[in-house]
């Protein structure tokens, strides 16, 4: 497997472990990260997009759906999932931070789908 797809998949885990420990902010933000490795696994690795010029999450996030969701390469309701990651690692880090359970609960299952999702995209060839 590719790097940015093992990275997603070890913050994957890491947010399993954080939620298990009640560290609701810290599961949430190594959720999000997950997103955003994977997100990167899809550009780099499955469409060959040199990413090392997008300096923002937001930039990375935009491309993304540009290059994929508006491609039709991923359903838009799994596309959208990175966006609401980021606003919950936004609160978590930056905010109140998360307060309930199940809001952690919330952003790994999302996690879950959104790296899934990109994870059988970069496994499926090129067209």
């Amino acid at each position: 497997m590719r790097p940015h797809a093992e990275k997603a998949l070890q913050s994957l885990r890491s947010a399993e472990l954080l939620l298990a420990a009640e560290d609701f902010d810290g599961a949430v933000n190594r959720a999000y990260y997950a997103c955003f490795d994977a997100a990167h696994a899809v550009l780099s690795d499955r469409l060959g997009i040199d990413t090392s010029e997008i300096k923002t999450h937001a930039g990375l996030i935009r491309l993304f759906n540009l290059r994929v969701i508006k491609a039709g390469l991923m359903p838009l309701e799994i596309g959208r999932l990175i966006a609401r990651e980021e606003q919950l690692r936004l609160f978590a880090d930056y905010g109140d931070g998360v307060q309930h359970r199940s809001e952690a609960e919330l952003a790994l299952s999302q996690a879950q789908e959104f790296v899934s999702a990109c994870i059988a995209l970069v496994n499926t060839r090129k067209n």
